[in-house]
């Protein structure tokens, strides 16, 4: 090889192991796989970015999949309103549509065509909202029980507090997208899980078909179908055991979708987020086969969180919390920081054994360097 040749051979290699050393020094992002309760079979593999399947009653995580990564909701947002709106106010109390509220009566959002005066109980507004997924109707619900969309969004992250959200921050009722208007698997199962405790909320996600009758703006009964197709009878994607749910959808957030389930007794809550296609469908069956295919693995439980009242983390007497839905994300929270730490080690390891493999190129490029000069003075002599 002539000297030239040599230099730029050594030199593209010293620059080849200079990036590998930049790329060693990246901060580690560790990939977790799908995980569920200990000894129990290899999950599905799902397509939806996250999902997370959670036991009704006890709270127990029994599929988790990058559960408390922070995403956008769409329209599964509403089943926070919707618990809101029946811890708030009664269901005969009439609601008065505003211009707020028909603000988001637009091309391209789900709406139901409310207008400016329009009157409906607060039970319409609910079906209205959960069937249809109808925007301007979760933001009248909204300025209704808190008196400003602001206020109301207050309400939320407080009670997503309460309930033991920890990836969650609500900036609107109905779920249109915002760049501050996030949760995460985990926390709406938390929210579902709340919301599911009320006979009402039950009673509406199970309705396959709702007829809102003339209104004193509206002379025509207007008909709005579930668009949780799970739940429709004779359909693709119908499931036997599916008791309903909330669909979700924006270009940020792509399919979303939380679904609840009933099978010998177990009652489940599925959350799938960033779907595409019908990945929400499908990948959402897969679990809920998954769990109730394997439902003799569930441990039995001494104190069953009761139906009939929310989810409260309970303590051990030390400040430790104990089988709650917190003391398990904190578990989780720790193999992840752990596993990254060895991640992180690694990585280090790495840079500098590529940075040891450099300073050996470049003393190996100036021992040649000199030789060759030397080569040169004695021809010279």
């Amino acid at each position: 090889m002539k000297p030239r040749k040599k230099r730029r051979g050594i030199r593209a290699l010293a620059a080849v192991f200079s990036l590998l050393l930049c790329v060693c020094a990246l901060p580690a992002w560790p990939v977790r796989a799908a995980e569920v309760p200990e000894g129990w079979p290899e999950p599905p593999e799902i397509a939806s970015e996250t999902g997370v399947v959670m036991d009704l009653s006890t709270g127990e995580i029994l599929y988790n999949k990058d559960m408390d990564k922070q995403m956008y909701p769409a329209s599964i947002t509403k089943v926070m309103t919707a618990l809101l709106a029946l811890e708030h106010a009664s269901l005969d109390e009439q609601v008065t549509f505003t211009e707020l509220g028909v603000r988001d009566v637009y091309s391209g959002s789900s709406n139901a065509g409310m207008q400016v005066g329009e009157t409906l109980t607060m039970e319409q507004c609910l079906y209205v909202m959960m069937l249809k997924s109808a925007n301007e109707v979760a933001t009248q619900i909204g300025e209704y029980i808190a008196g400003s969309e602001s206020g109301f969004a207050e309400m939320m992250n407080q009670r997503a507090q309460e309930l033991g959200c920890t990836n969650t921050h609500f900036s609107n009722a109905s779920g249109l997208h915002a760049a501050d208007h996030y949760t995460s698997a985990h926390d709406m199962a938390l929210i579902g899980q709340a919301a599911f405790q009320y006979d009402e909320f039950r009673k509406i996600i199970a309705t396959k078909t709702y007829e809102l009758p003339p209104t004193n703006m509206n002379p025509n009964t207007r008909t709005f179908q579930n668009h949780h197709v799970m739940i429709l009878d004779g359909g693709e994607y119908t499931y036997p055991y599916c008791l309903g749910g909330k669909t979700g959808n924006t270009d940020e957030a792509h399919n979303t979708l939380i679904t609840f389930a009933q099978k010998d007794g177990l009652q489940l809550v599925a959350v799938v987020m960033k779907s595409d296609g019908t990945a929400e469908w499908t990948d959402t069956r897969a679990l809920f086969d998954y769990v109730y295919d394997h439902a003799e693995l569930l441990k039995p439980t001494e104190t069953p969180v009761p139906t009939s009242a929310p989810t409260v983390a309970a303590s051990d007497g030390n400040g430790d919390r104990s089988d709650s839905p917190a003391a398990i994300s904190a578990e989780q929270e720790g193999r992840e920081a752990s596993a990254a730490g060895i991640s992180q080690v690694l990585r280090v390891i790495a840079a500098v054994f590529a940075g040891l493999i450099v300073v050996c190129l470049v003393m190996i490029a100036k021992g040649a360097s000199r030789k060759r000069r030397r080569r040169r003075r004695r021809r010279r002599r």
